[in-house]
């Protein structure tokens, strides 16, 4: 008996394969990201006023682990940083400085933004791809010889399951519920 394709097992298929084929993209993005907002930081609090900033006492100034920044005309973005940074309160919620347009970081920011989206748009493409192919078979091995080269992440759920199906002893049950026998009809 062939198994299921559940919405769970092709959830879990369309995954795998979308990890595989866009995780090592993501980590970089994630990484360009985390220097960008690294380069916003430093930017906005020059090496002088990061020194007075961690010169004061622990909880004076809120931590964060993330950046605003803005360019003209633009919304702000908000930007991963590689590990907690302490931030002026007043500019914890809000860009701390609007860049203009030909500011070096703020091309720097429209190209990752740009690259980024694109990222977006080619998973997304590929997610909606596999999603229908994954729908048009009911089962693991008709995923399998329909689209050979998923295997390697759809094989694992082709493993039929010993049948769990439980001999109840009907006589025995009856005689402990009360129920009377069945006599069979002529």
């Amino acid at each position: 008996m062939a198994v299921r394709l559940s919405n769970y097992i092709r959830e879990q298929v369309r995954d795998a394969i979308l990890a595989h084929s866009f995780s090592d993209r993501e980590k970089a993005l994630d990484a360009r990201e985390k220097e960008l907002a690294l380069e916003f930081y430093n930017d906005l609090y020059p090496e002088a006023v990061r020194a007075h900033m961690y010169a004061l006492p622990n909880g004076f100034l809120e931590v964060r682990s993330n950046i605003r920044v803005q360019v003209v005309g633009e919304s702000y973005h908000s930007l991963d940083l590689p590990e907690k940074k302490r931030v002026a309160d007043c500019w914890a919620s809000n860009p701390g400085k609007v860049y203009n347009a030909d500011h070096p970081l703020g091309e720097k920011l429209r190209t990752y933004l740009k690259d980024r989206a694109q990222f977006k748009r080619e998973r997304e493409e590929a997610k909606t791809g596999a999603w229908a192919v994954l729908e048009s078979v009911t089962t693991v091995n008709k995923l399998i010889q329909v689209w050979p080269e998923v295997e390697q992440f759809a094989r694992p759920f082709a493993v039929e399951s010993p049948s769990r199906a439980i001999a109840l002893p009907i006589k025995d049950l009856n005689a402990r519920l009360g129920l009377p026998p069945q006599t069979a009809s002529a």
